[in-house]
């Protein structure tokens, strides 16, 4: 993608009106690329593989879309959490957090997030050899 700063001003209208779309993505070539209100948001490399599987998983017809970083939860006075990716089943919404290794902080607030907001169900995401790890937390996601 071209610098920013290369764009001249009657070129900035034509590339909002493309990326400015809250919680969408872009394709560029064979990434996926998420679209925020602030501008393109940038996935880590474990956050793309995952984002491929759940392409997958979104084509096969097991979700009906997801979207990546489109919350923000307030767990406390100036403490928030913003959940990795979002999946949109027929009956629910399941809250995904990929990470290679966990931090205590992050372990926490995930936790947190997950009592305050008993309504989504949370699924933490680690990637293992020949597949993902998933571990669970809060209520059944089937009911």
């Amino acid at each position: 993608m071209p610098s920013y700063r290369r764009r001249r001003r009657g070129e900035w209208d034509e590339f909002f009106n493309e990326h400015h779309r809250l919680g969408r993505t872009i394709r560029e070539g064979d990434r996926v690329i998420p679209v925020h209100a602030e501008g393109v948001q940038k996935m880590t490399q474990l956050e793309s593989r995952y984002a491929a599987m759940l392409e997958l998983l979104k084509a096969g017809g097991e979700i009906l879309d997801w979207r990546f970083e489109p919350l923000k939860f307030r767990l406390a006075k100036r403490t928030w959490y913003t959940p990795d990716f979002l999946l949109i089943y027929p009956t629910r919404f399941e809250i995904h957090e990929t990470k290679g290794h966990w931090e205590d902080d992050a372990r926490v607030k995930w936790k947190t997030c997950a009592e305050l907001y008993p309504w989504f169900h949370f699924v933490a995401v680690t990637e293992k050899k020949g597949g993902w790890s998933y571990e669970h937390y809060g209520e059944s996601p089937h009911g």
